[in-house]
């Protein structure tokens, strides 16, 4: 075969990532995890002051595991046997809402950055 014939070769483009795109992804990530856990604590310290356990007492008043136990039941729907849904629901609550808050505030940073920074 003749050099005009021959197969030519494949080159491969070197895919990039710009230091700027890191830098905005990370933050937005620490943004947004920051941000998830604010959220979190905020609901429980909101419920722990305005909230009532199942029993009719104010969780403001409770200490300890009794407190911990009764907010989360309270993000539950109530306890279990006042026909809520209990304190494994109020935590997947809990966490699932702070979890979608961090996601939302992370992409939102992680978007503002790449437009104005």
């Amino acid at each position: 075969m003749t050099p005009n014939h021959m197969p030519k070769k494949r080159t491969t483009k070197k895919r990039t990532v710009k230091k700027r795109a890191v830098r905005d992804a990370a933050l937005g990530g620490i943004g947004g995890a920051a941000t998830g856990v604010g959220t979190a604590a905020g609901a429980m310290a909101g419920v722990g002051a305005f909230g009532t356990a199942s029993t009719g007492t104010a969780i403001g008043t409770l200490s300890g595991a009794a407190a911990h136990s009764a907010t989360l039941a309270w993000f539950g729907g109530g306890a279990m046997a006042a026909g809520g849904s209990g304190v494994a629901v109020g935590t997947a609550v809990l966490t699932g809402g702070g979890a979608v808050v961090a996601v939302g505030a992370g992409y939102g940073i992680y978007k503002l950055l790449a437009y104005y920074w």
